[in-house]
């Protein structure tokens, strides 16, 4: 995962949409990050096919439309954090 010098928090901040709105709306948050220039890349929209925690808010779902960054060499994932029931990294 990349490393970025902002806290989550202060991502939130760049962006305009708060911590609590994220998860449900991973393309949303991952096309404003690049829009913000938080991150370069492109925001991409696909379906996720990792693991779910049990208790997240997809655990219940059998198909999982999800939303994250390409920038041409890595994958950014702003909101992977949903998936494992864990708070925002």
């Amino acid at each position: 995962m990349p490393h970025f010098e902002k806290s989550p928090e202060d991502i939130a901040a760049l962006i305009g949409i708060p911590l609590e709105n994220w998860p449900g709306n991973c393309y949303a948050i991952a096309h404003q990050m690049v829009e913000c220039g938080v991150c370069a890349g492109e925001a991409v929209y696909g379906q996720w096919l990792g693991p779910v925690a049990k208790g997240s808010l997809f655990s219940n779902r059998p198909i999982i439309r999800h939303g994250w960054i390409v920038d041409g060499v890595r994958l950014i994932d702003p909101t992977r954090y949903v998936f494992e029931n864990a708070r925002p990294y």
